[in-house]
């Protein structure tokens, strides 16, 4: 906002956000951690309070950085080889998260062909997941089986004393910048090693993990320190129709939407403004699919 005032020639300013690529008909407000930020929204609230931030379908769900040696000190691959970051599909349906990419600290464009199914979690490396003398004791040193999708690798280094990791997807450039090659972010970590956050034990090879996914990812209670878990998590599912994600889908969550105004309005919505299906948009159908599933609880 711009204070009208002026001082000599020049404009006093009185307050100022900063904010990045957004998502097309996402609302942006201000960070509860950071009010100089603006970040997603969940749902529209045009003329009322701010809802809850917006925590995507994929989320980062485990980082180990800062990994002891793990197939032996002075020998083998250096402890840098075991750093990871996980993401998770939280969603009820597969995703294809082909050229999302990691930013911040670590830099990775997501190879073709990466899709999630539903509650499925891929290891992002900072090796090629093919290369035997990196993958094969990296593997061994975390009890992964082949099952578990390893991609890579990444550049840089994750910070041992405090860091950011961003998850972000593509977004369609401005018409007159049909050059250009956005991405909006669609969920950060901003970690550290002070009080509040947990402090992963390098000894008893600890990692970062999220334990609930309804709060942003840079808020400490987020996160807890506990023996590494890559290619599984505690993580809920999030249940179709369930727009609050309170764990049950009744009428306040049919009012959720309704008070929206995207409903049958052919514009972009969340999940939170009712389009569980993942077209995009709310419509009858996604009310057909949700009450299909049977888990409608009458008021």
């Amino acid at each position: 906002d711009l204070d009208s005032s002026l001082v000599g020639s020049e404009m006093c300013i009185r307050d100022s956000v900063r904010y990045g690529t957004s998502i097309d008909q996402v609302s942006m407000g201000r960070s509860p951690l950071d009010p100089r930020r603006l970040i997603p929204q969940s749902r529209a609230t045009q003329g009322s309070l701010n809802a809850a931030p917006y925590v995507g379908d994929v989320v980062i769900s485990e980082l180990a950085y800062r990994p002891g040696d793990l197939d032996g000190i002075g020998t083998g691959q250096p402890a840098k080889s075991f750093e990871f970051v996980e993401l998770t599909n939280r969603s009820h349906r597969e995703i294809d998260i082909s050229g999302w990419r990691i930013a911040g600290d670590v830099e990775l464009k997501i190879p073709r062909g990466t899709r999630l199914a539903s509650g499925q979690s891929v290891i992002a490396v900072s090796f090629l997941p093919n290369r035997t003398t990196q993958a094969t004791p990296f593997r061994e040193a975390y009890n992964l089986d082949s099952s578990i999708k390893l991609i890579g690798p990444f550049l840089g280094l994750l910070g041992n004393r405090s860091g950011v990791i961003r998850l972000e997807l593509p977004v369609d450039p401005p018409e007159d910048q049909s050059y250009l090659e956005p991405f909006a972010i669609v969920d950060e970590v901003q970690f550290g090693t002070r009080h509040p956050w947990p402090i992963p034990s390098p000894e008893q090879n600890e990692t970062l993990q999220r334990h609930t996914s309804g709060m942003l990812g840079s808020r400490a209670e987020t996160w807890k320190s506990a023996s590494p878990t890559p290619g599984t998590h505690e993580l809920p599912i999030r249940s179709i129709g369930d727009a609050n994600e309170d764990g049950v889908f009744n009428s306040q969550d049919l009012l959720q939407i309704m008070k929206s105004g995207k409903y049958a309005a052919a514009v972009s919505a969340t999940f939170a403004e009712g389009d569980w299906n993942g077209d995009g948009v709310v419509d009858l159908q996604d009310l057909l699919d949700a009450l299909a599933e049977g888990r409608y609880v009458g008021s």
